[in-house]
């Protein structure tokens, strides 16, 4: 889930409450279909097996928390036999697989979970690309951050199911601006262990051996581009033959400041800028078909966001005429750019573009004349297939379905067939040539097991729902059954761009407390009293309200305690800020006794309602008046990242650290390190074996290993539960259930919510 998604999304519920930002939708060629556009939607959401994530011998089965999708799907590509792949910024890439009854019962298969901690930076995909000539070979471009280190390049012969690692000497953005360009990777159709990648900041390399080795290419203009740098890579494959590789092949330049397509004729020997190209704009995407007509995307920026001008065009590669082929959207005065483009492979001038930030909704259109007249083909019936937080409460589907459409893909043996990534997931449909009748496509909002979404909050209630999430983007849920979607939608009353915090009072679960950052003025804090069925916005907020921090409530609900981070720019002067309530949220005093800082973490002790503690840069402090006042408990903890209490054990603390795990058995006065914990990130708990320790389940380093582990005895010991297929990136949040022995919840950097019980003997 890329972090601009924030903006877009908080864009988009403005649009909620202006009449402006819905328009009807046209068929720009004339030809009205019979059926209109944005019928009322359905939702096909029937009980299904939810799999095991890639079944193995470990000693845990990982399944997704269910709730369909959520994150930004940058690239979307079919291999030659039509099988699905999809890429995503922060949550890796995935593969389709058909179920016994074809797509109805089909699902995405992650294909990157084995990635861990250490290797994180690769659940960001930069580019994918399915060799054109096998369909078992597939290639990622891997690397999230451009500043992460440098991205490397996975090959697999067996459809994603393993990958060999191949190093290339370029930092990668996956999650960065213009991440839904290209593909950035291509593959020779008629050499396929040929293989060239656009970089965004040292221009083109090459691989003659199928990714094992890459050198840059000399003799390219644009070597030592800076970020963004390259867009696009595209082979012709009628200009060579198979065994003897392709002459020509075509890089676009992310750059509106001068030419942005060049050509190779010559297998890369010598290259120059396409002659007679549009100026001002850099291509997106671009797609070659069998008449030699190569269609390019076109958009002022990167995108997703903040584009301004967009265009459509063609060239006749025999002859380098051009031809602008721009559809128009309704409202074509309003800024936006052209993102996903893509050709049927069996119908030469058949051809699907979308507009890229234009949110009114983004519109979808369709050629089979070369791109002479085109037909609006986003519309028609839209199935949320149980995803109904798509509706965000409305009547309508937020932005249509149709929002931030930066890659969009036509099975090469059915060319009915469709499916197009968004920021919140994927669209498919299996007719979008019905417009060709009058008639109007029927889409899906297919992704059952794409869940990539970035979990800021997990909590597990003794009573009640199991889980409670609060997320990125999308608020959070009421789980209710961990193996499908929550048919209430997200969290409402408000609803939160992002919920940062979520907490119950340990004796009365059914209150619930959430904090997060506001969407459409609804406020940073909401309070349930059904377990988080229904919810009201808190009366009041302390004057230091911009930012959305952490919440803890009191074992018997009788307190609230808030901890609000400074706002995003803040003046020098402004510091986070400790606040408490004794009556939900209707009025708030300050904490006395709690010294400014720049962060901080509230909890609650789970037995004495009485008792809280905050932790302020390496100190603790503890409050027993029911956080009206703190004192210092003179205990410091360097580079701490977690503290957590524990249920049934009054006075107990766990703090964890960059270097390890603390735990405090006098309300954290004092600290004891676990000796063979050596690294940390989160700790939870959850029912004990038998009459024992609550299960503590830690995520961190453990006797020099990194993984998910168990302690069953206060951490005298530890066994590891996660395995090396299972380690889903980088994890952040860990829960325990506390009625439910074995059971773990894991939040992750991208990949959702996964949660992972004991393997039956």
């Amino acid at each position: 889930m890329a972090q601009a998604v924030f903006l877009a999304r908080a864009f988009t519920l403005v649009c909620l409450f202006t009449a402006s930002c819905s328009t009807p939708d046209v068929d720009p060629s004339g030809a009205q279909p019979a059926s209109t556009a944005h019928q009322p939607t359905a939702s096909s959401w029937v009980p299904r097996d939810n799999p095991e994530l890639e079944p193995s011998t470990g000693p845990y089965v990982w399944k997704n928390v269910v709730m369909l999708g959520g994150g930004f799907v940058s690239g979307v590509a079919f291999g030659p036999s039509g099988t699905p792949y999809a890429r995503t910024d922060v949550g890796g890439a995935f593969r389709w697989d058909d179920g016994a009854n074809g797509t109805d019962d089909g699902h995405w298969v992650p294909l990157l979970d084995w990635a861990g901690r250490a290797d994180s930076n690769l659940m960001g995909v930069e580019s994918i690309a399915p060799d054109p000539s096998d369909p078992n070979t597939l290639y990622l471009a891997a690397g999230e951050y451009l500043k992460a280190g440098d991205g490397e390049v996975l090959s697999s012969n067996d459809r994603g199911a393993s990958f060999t690692r191949h190093k290339l000497g370029v930092p990668m953005g996956g999650n960065a601006d213009g991440r839904s360009m290209g593909e950035r990777l291509a593959v020779d159709p008629n050499l396929p262990q040929s293989l060239y990648f656009g970089s965004r900041t040292l221009g083109l390399w090459h691989s003659a051996d199928a990714a094992v080795s890459w050198t840059q290419v000399a003799a390219f203009p644009l070597r030592d581009a800076s970020d963004p740098g390259l867009s696009l890579v595209l082979f012709d494959p009628q200009s060579g033959k198979p065994g003897q590789g392709s002459s020509t092949l075509y890089v676009g330049v992310a750059t509106t400041s001068g030419p942005s397509l060049y050509r190779s004729s010559d297998a890369g020997e010598s290259w120059a800028p396409v002659p007679g190209q549009p100026l001002g704009l850099m291509p997106h995407h671009a797609g070659l078909d069998a008449n030699g007509m190569l269609y390019l995307s076109y958009a002022s920026g990167l995108g997703p966001n903040q584009l301004t001008n967009g265009a459509v065009w063609k060239v006749d590669t025999a002859t380098d005429q051009w031809t602008n082929v721009t559809p128009h959207a309704p409202d074509a005065a309003s800024p936006f750019g052209y993102g996903g483009l893509a050709l049927d492979a069996q119908h030469p001038g058949t051809v699907l573009v979308a507009t890229l930030d234009y949110w009114r909704p983004d519109q979808i259109f369709r050629s089979v004349d070369g791109g002479a007249t085109w037909r609006e083909v986003g519309g028609g019936t839209r199935d949320v297939a149980g995803a109904e937080y798509l509706h965000w409460h409305q009547k309508s589907l937020i932005s249509g379905g149709t929002g931030w459409v930066g890659s969009i893909a036509l099975d090469p043996t059915n060319p009915k067939r469709a499916i197009y990534g968004t920021g919140e997931g994927l669209w498919w449909t299996d007719d979008v040539d019905a417009t060709d009748e009058s008639l109007a496509p029927h889409w899906t909002f297919r992704d059952f097991g794409l869940e990539e979404t970035v979990p800021l909050a997990l909590v597990s209630p003794p009573s009640g729902a199991p889980l409670l999430s609060g997320l990125g983007d999308i608020a959070g849920f009421r789980h209710t059954d961990l193996d499908a979607p929550p048919a209430s939608g997200m969290f409402d009353h408000p609803i939160f761009g992002n919920t940062t915090s979520l907490d119950f009072a340990e004796n009365e679960p059914m209150l619930v407390a959430r904090v997060g950052t506001s969407s459409g003025g609804g406020g940073h804090g909401a309070l349930s009293t059904d377990g988080g069925v229904s919810w009201r916005a808190f009366a009041s907020e302390p004057s230091t309200k911009d930012g959305a921090g952490t919440i803890a409530v009191a074992a018997d609900g009788s307190v609230l305690l808030w901890a609000i981070p400074p706002p995003t720019n803040p003046p020098a002067t402004t510091f986070l800020a400790f606040h408490y309530s004794a009556d939900h949220g209707a009025t708030w005093h300050d904490c006395a006794g709690v010294p400014t800082g720049t962060s901080g973490l509230t909890v609650s002790d789970r037995v004495d309602a009485h008792v809280f503690y905050v932790l302020v840069g390496s100190s603790v402090y503890v409050s027993n008046d029911a956080a009206q006042t703190f004192s210092a408990t003179g205990a410091t903890v360097p580079g701490a990242t977690s503290l957590r209490t524990v249920f049934g054990r009054a006075g107990e603390v766990w703090l964890v650290a960059r270097d390890g795990l603390y735990h405090s058995l006098d309300s954290a006065h004092s600290f004891s390190k676990l000796t063979d914990v050596s690294g940390g990130v989160d700790v939870g708990f959850g029912q004990a074996q038998s009459a024992g320790y609550p299960a503590l389940y830690f995520a961190g380093t453990v006797g020099g290993e990194s993984g998910i582990f168990r302690s069953d005895d206060a951490g005298a010991t530890f066994s590891r539960v996660d395995d090396d297929a299972h380690q889903f990136g980088y994890v952040s949040h860990v829960s325990g259930d506390p009625r439910s022995y074995g059971r773990v919840y894991l939040g992750t950097g991208g990949r959702g919510i996964i949660y992972g019980d004991l393997r039956s003997p």
